[in-house]
């Protein structure tokens, strides 16, 4: 009786002793990686670029954990087409690009859009590096700040002509500069040129100039430094009097970054003037 007693006293010490000496760690959260796609202002784009994608590394091992992965939508954030669980403790290198079918990316020239042409007609986002991201500091969701790989520039017309005389812009024709190349997010955005400089009808139609001016149109180029050549073809009335297919010509030198906007005004003078206005 007194034995098995003392050992159930014994069993009982041995089982406190055990507990009391062992350390209870919780399992690292895991989160399910998530998205916000954020446009810079100067460089948001006039429609749906088409699909993004992310490509993603261990910050330490350089493994990749995911390789030009579709997003899809949910809600109001994004998700990698296929489930990615995000550990705690793992640290990624993120990046992104749209749309997905035109990019690739390599770690030495971050993302990339190869033998690009202007003729295609849409717009190449990518984001800078997001480095050493971890998922319990945001609860698994990323922001991506795309930016353009191009520049923008906005052309308005202004008629500076007597208050008689209407002004009908038909055409602007860009010449002097390279409509095709390559681009490279890493180590610094840069492009590669491709082919020579062609001509660019940049707009056509009939747009009468108001008396406040109008925006004539927007065009894409591929960044570069470039002396360009502007020819805006016109029709004028003048106190009843039509001269019409007009073109006036002005030249200007540009250095386009990417992912930034410029605005020219274009004034149209009664001498068959063009003169650029920088806004």
């Amino acid at each position: 009786m007194h034995f098995y007693a003392l050992g159930s006293v014994l069993l009982a010490t041995g089982i406190m002793s055990s507990c009391n000496n062992s350390t209870f760690k919780p399992a690292d959260p895991v989160y399910d990686m998530r998205f916000e796609v954020v446009c810079t202002p100067n460089t948001k784009s006039t429609e749906f670029p088409g699909e993004y994608g992310v490509w993603a590394y261990d910050s330490k091992s350089r493994e990749a954990e995911l390789e030009g992965v579709a997003l899809i939508r949910q809600d109001a954030l994004w998700a990698p087409e296929k489930e990615y669980k995000w550990e705690a403790a793992k640290s990624l290198d993120i990046y992104s690009a749209a749309p997905l079918s035109r990019a690739v990316f390599d770690e030495q020239s971050g993302v990339g859009f190869e033998h690009y042409s202007l003729s295609e007609l849409q717009d190449l986002l990518y984001t800078e590096p997001l480095l050493n991201r971890r998922s319990v500091n945001s609860l698994g969701v990323v922001s991506l700040d795309f930016r353009s790989a191009l520049s923008l520039v906005r052309f308005k017309a202004v008629s500076r002509c007597a208050a008689t005389t209407q002004v009908t812009v038909k055409g602007l024709k860009i010449n002097g500069t390279v409509q095709r190349g390559s681009f490279c997010s890493l180590p610094s955005p840069k492009w590669t040129l491709e082919g020579e400089c062609t001509p660019l009808l940049s707009f056509e139609g009939s747009q009468i100039i108001p008396s406040d001016g109008c925006l004539l149109c927007e065009q894409r180029l591929i960044p570069q430094s470039a002396l360009m050549r502007l020819e805006l073809s016109c029709d004028f009335v003048k106190d009843g009097i039509f001269v019409r297919d007009q073109v006036l010509s002005t030249t200007i030198l540009l250095d386009l970054k990417p992912g930034k906007l410029y605005e020219l005004n274009l004034g149209v003078y009664d001498n068959y003037d063009l003169k650029i206005e920088k806004i």
